[in-house]
Parts: structure tokens; sequence; C-alpha cells
């Protein structure tokens, strides 16, 4: 019997942002596994479940803006006892003790450097207003 074989998943970069492939199936026998065989990756994960029910809100990695770019986390143990409040716009998705203790980490490092994260949002607001400015006017030549 495989003794990780609670569900798997598996993130890869592409410059900013990032593809994730979460499966709540063995990747021994999930067919999204055999597709994710011929691309490049980053983080894998094979889960033992200790906390949270097996379903996919609860598989690894986890995904989350930070600063305008996509992190991941992955995490193997159990943080038993670990229940911090949240207070900011990370909140898990499924209940697991791993993705509570990425929602906190993505909180601290968001309160700890406020100013990168107001550079972030106006580096993004003018990425926008540019792209749109691009599109505006070259319909109106078109």
């Amino acid at each position: 019997m495989d003794p990780h074989a609670d569900s798997w998943g598996i993130a890869f970069f592409e410059d900013k942002a990032c593809r994730l492939f979460i499966d709540h199936q063995s990747s021994a026998s999930s067919p999204l596994a055999d597709m994710v065989k011929r691309y490049p990756i980053t983080i894998a994960y094979i889960r033992k479940a200790t906390q949270g029910h097996i379903l996919l809100e609860n598989c690894h990695p986890f995904m989350r803006e930070l600063w305008g770019r996509h992190s991941i986390f992955a995490h193997n143990g159990d943080l038993k006892g670990h229940a911090p409040a949240l207070n900011g716009m990370y909140q898990p998705v499924g209940t697991t003790d791993s993705e509570l203790a990425f929602c906190v980490l993505l909180q601290g490092l968001r309160k700890a450097s406020p100013a990168r994260s107001r550079r972030s949002k106006n580096s993004s607001k003018r990425s926008l207003t540019s792209r749109a400015t691009s599109r505006n006017t070259a319909s109106s030549t078109s």
C-alpha cells in the first residue's frame, strides 16, 4: 500500500504566473499525473493526510498572489494546535493546517512590508491602464 496515496500536486512557474495541478487521487493512479510528467516541475507534493479530509481543496501545493506574483506553498508534517487568527485577505479554502500556515505566512509578509504591497498594486494598475490605452489606440487607428 502506498503510504502517501491521499492526494498530490505540482506547481511550476512561467514568468510571474504559475500553473498548478492538484488531484485527490493517488499519484500512482491519477491520469492527471501522467499528463504533467511532460512539464518542467518546480514544486511537487505527495500527501499523507494528517489534518483535513481527502478533498480537492485540501490538495497541496497551495497558490496565492503576493506582490503581483503567484506564491506556492507545500508542507509536510502536522502542526498540532496551530490555530492563529487570520484578519487579512488570506483565508484558507480547505481545512488543512498547511494551508492555514501559508495564509498566516503571507499575511505576516504583507503586514511586514506594506510599502511593497502598495507598489505592487500601483504597478498592476499602471500595467492595466497601459494595456487598455494600447488597445484603445490600436482600435481607433484601425
